[in-house]
C-alpha cells in the first residue's frame, strides 16, 4: 500500500485561509473610512435644475427630470470610484494560509516506524500491513506541530475496492471524535498470491494450521525439559507444512521458541537452542523491520521469558547443575572454580536482547550477580543457627561456646573459598569486562561477615585467648590478608580484624597484668630452701615460666600486629620488676630472721 504522487495529502475542506488579526482590523477600518468618505462625497453632490421663471408646468417637470438624471450619473461615478479604491486596498494584503503535516504509521507497527510526510511534496511510502484487520493511522499536525486530528483508514475498506484509489477520508479530533475536516489520499493496494494457492483445499488460516501441526509434533516427540528437539519425520512434516503454506521463517522459529520457553531450564543445551532460534529473528527485525504485528507480539512475550531464564542463570551461577533435570542443584554445595556451562550461552542471549554497551544494561547484569552473591551469603549465614539463638554466653556451657566459635571460624573459611572461586571464574574470561566478580562479591561477603562477627561478639564476647578464640582471630586476620593479596579494593564496612578484636586484646592484656602482679604478693611467693637444678630459687623459676607462657599465649597477636608487643613488654617488665622487689624483700626478711636466730643461739652458748 503506497501514497503515490502527485496528489499526496491535501486538505481542501479544512479552514485553509486564516487572516491575521491585524490585517482584519485594518480592512474593517478601511471599509469604515471608505464608506464614511463616500457618504460625505454624496452629501456634497448638488444639482440645481434650470427652471424658467415663466415656464409651464410641463417644462418645469422636464427640468427636474434632467436634474435627477445628472444627479444619478454623479453618484454612480462616486460609488464606482469608492468600490475600486476598496478593492485595491483589500488586495494589497495577502491571506495567510495555514500549513499542515502528516504522521503516518500502521496500527500494527511501533511508534519508531512512524513516517513524516508533507502535503503536496510528492512523497511516497510503502506500507506492509499485518492483514485486513490492520489500519493506516494518520495524525494531522498544524504548522506549530500541535495535534489537529486523526485519520484511521482501515485496510479492509481499502482492499474492498482497490480500484477506488483516490478517496476522501474524514479527520476527527480525538477523544471527542469531532469532525474537523477531510483528507484526500491516493492509495494503491496490492497483494501477492502464493503460486500454489489454487491447490489448497479451501481457505486456511496458515499460522493457525501451522500451530496445530507443531503442537501435534511436540506431543508426539514428548517435548519436555532436557528434550527440546523435534527430529525425524515430524521435523520434516513441520518444515514442509510451513513452506507449503508460506508461513514465514521468523514465525516458525518464534512459535517453536514459545513452546521451548514453557519448559526452559537454565542449562547449556536449552540456552544454545534458544540463541540459535532467536538470533535470525532479532537480526531480521533490527535490520529490515519486517516482522509482522503477530511476530512482534510473540517476540515480546518470548523476550520476557528469556530474560527470566537468563536471570535464573546469573542469580545462581554457582548452583547450576547440568546433570539435574531442572538444571539446578537440589542441595547447595561448596562452590568450585569451574564456570557453569550455561553461563556462556546466557551471556550471548543477554547481549542479543540488550545493548551491552549501555550503562543501563551493564548495571542490570551486575545486579543479577549481586543477587546471586547475596543468596549464597544468606545460605552460609543460616548454617550457624546456634549463633543467633543465643544472646549471652553466660547461659551457654563451655562446650556450646566453643562450638559457636568453631562455627564462626568455619564461616570465615567458607567465605574465603567463595571469593577465591569467584577469582577463578573471573580468570577464565567468560564474563564481560565490566563485571568485576571478585570485587563485587567481596564487598557483600566482607560486609556481611563483619556485621555477623560484631553481633556474635555482643552476645558471646571472647573472655580470653582460648583455643577456639585463637582460631577465630587467626581466621579473621588471614581473611583480611588474603583480600589484600588478591588485590581486592578496600571495602567500607568490611572485615578489619584488628579493629574487631582491639578492645578485647587490650582487656586481655590488662587482665594478664593484674593476674601476674597478684602472683608477686609476699604471702603468695613460694619459698624453699631447696635449690633447683639450675641453682636458682624456685620463685625465680616460677617467674620465668609465667613470663614465657604469656609471650607464647600472645604470639598470635604480636605476629599479626607487632604494635601490641610494646604493651606486652610493659606488662612483662612491670611483672619482673615487682617480682624482683618482692624477692629482695623476702630475702631481707629471711636474712633478718636467720641473723636473729644466730644471735639468740650465740647468746645461749656456755661460757
Amino acid at each position: 500500500m503506497a501514497l503515490d504522487p502527485p496528489t499526496g495529502c491535501s486538505f481542501p475542506s479544512l479552514k485553509q485561509s486564516k487572516v491575521k488579526l491585524e490585517s482584519l482590523r485594518f480592512r474593517m477600518s478601511n471599509v469604515k473610512s471608505t464608506l464614511s468618505s463616500e457618504c460625505k462625497a454624496l452629501r456634497k453632490v448638488r444639482v440645481a435644475p434650470p427652471i424658467p421663471a415663466n415656464g409651464s408646468f410641463s417644462r418645469k417637470s422636464m427640468a427636474y427630470v434632467h436634474a435627477g438624471t445628472q444627479y444619478l450619473k454623479e453618484v454612480s461615478g462616486l460609488v464606482r470610484i469608492g468600490v475600486t479604491t476598496f478593492r485595491n486596498s483589500s488586495s494589497s494584503y495577502e491571506v495567510v494560509q495555514e500549513t499542515y503535516s502528516c504522521s503516518l504509521r500502521l496500527k500494527s507497527s511501533t511508534e519508531e516506524d512512524t513516517v513524516q510526510m508533507q502535503p503536496g511534496s510528492n512523497e511516497t511510502h510503502v506500507f506492509l500491513p499485518d492483514g485486513l484487520g490492520d489500519d493506516l493511522v494518520i495524525d494531522v499536525l498544524d504548522s506549530k506541530g500541535k495535534y489537529y486530528g486523526r485519520v484511521v483508514a482501515q485496510v479492509a475498506d481499502i482492499a474492498e475496492d482497490p480500484g477506488d484509489k483516490l478517496r476522501w477520508w474524514p479527520i476527527y479530533n480525538e477523544p471527542d471524535h469531532e469532525l474537523v475536516g477531510r483528507i484526500q489520499l491516493l492509495i494503491h493496494y496490492s497483494t501477492s498470491l502464493d503460486e500454489n494457492s489454487h491447490l489448497k483445499c479451501g481457505p486456511v488460516a496458515e499460522t493457525v494450521a501451522y500451530d496445530l501441526v507443531l503442537e501435534a509434533a511436540l506431543k508426539a516427540q514428548h517435548i519436555q525439559q532436557r528434550n527440546l528437539l523435534i527430529h525425524g519425520t515430524w521435523r520434516w512434516l513441520v518444515t514442509e507444512f510451513g513452506l507449503y503454506y508460506g508461513v514465514s521463517d521468523a514465525y516458525t522459529k518464534l512459535r517453536y521458541l514459545s513452546y521451548v520457553m514453557d519448559v526452559a531450564t537454565p542449562t547449556a543445551d536449552c540456552l544454545n537452542l534458544v540463541h540459535e532460534l532467536l538470533l535470525p529473528v532479532v537480526m531480521k527485525g533490527k535490520n529490515k523491520r519486517t516482522l509482522s504485528h503477530q511476530e512482534n507480539r510473540i517476540l515480546g512475550e518470548i523476550s520476557v521469558q528469556i530474560e527470566q531464564t537468563i536471570a535464573l542463570v546469573f542469580e545462581n551461577y554457582k548452583s547450576l547443575d547440568e546433570s539435574s533435570p531442572s538444571g539446578m542443584m537440589d542441595v547447595l554445595r561448596p562452590a568450585s572454580g569451574l564456570v557453569a556451562p550455561a553461563l556462556a550461552p546466557a551471556l550471548k542471549l543477554y547481549t542479543l536482547l540488550y545493548d551491552i554497551l549501555s550503562p543501563e544494561a551493564q548495571l542490570k547484569q551486575c545486579k543479577y550477580f549481586q543477587t546471586a552473591v547475596k543468596k549464597r551469603w544468606r545460605h552460609l549465614a543460616e548454617t550457624d543457627e546456634l549463633l543467633t539463638s543465643n544472646s549471652n554466653n553466660s547461659t551457654m556451657d563451655p562446650v556450646a561456646v566453643s562450638t559457636a566459635y568453631q562455627k564462626m571460624t568455619s564461616l570465615c573459611f567458607s567465605i574465603r573459598n567463595e571469593i577465591f572461586t569467584d577469582i577463578e571464574i573471573q580468570n577464565q574470561h567468560v564474563l564481560p569486562s565490566f563485571v568485576d566478580l571478585p570485587n563485587l562479591s567481596s564487598s557483600i561477603y566482607s560486609t556481611g561477615l563483619c556485621n555477623r562477627l560484631r553481633a556474635f561478639f555482643e552476645g558471646s564476647p571472647p573472655n580470653g585467648l582460648s583455643p577456639p578464640v585463637t582460631e577465630l582471630v587467626i581466621a579473621t586476620a588471614d581473611f583480611q590478608r588474603d583480600l589484600s593479596e588478591w588485590n581486592i579494593s578496600p571495602i567500607k564496612g568490611g572485615v578489619d580484624a584488628k579493629e574487631l578484636f582491639h578492645s578485647y586484646i587490650i582487656r586481655w592484656i590488662e587482665e594478664k597484668r593484674l593476674a601476674l602482679l597478684e602472683l608477686c604478693k609476699v604471702d603468695k611467693v613460694k619459698w624453699s630452701g631447696v635449690r633447683s637444678q639450675n641453682f636458682t630459687n624456685p620463685f625465680v623459676d616460677d617467674m620465668y615460666d609465667r613470663l614465657k607462657e604469656t609471650l607464647v599465649e600472645y604470639e598470635v597477636i604480636v605476629h599479626r600486629w607487632p604494635e601490641y608487643a610494646f604493651v606486652l613488654e610493659s606488662v612483662c617488665t612491670t611483672f619482673a620488676f615487682h617480682s624482683l622487689m618482692y624477692y629482695l624483700l623476702k630475702f631481707i626478711l629471711m636474712v633478718g630472721y636467720e641473723w636473729s636466730w644466730f644471735l639468740a643461739k650465740w647468746g645461749d652458748r656456755p661460757n
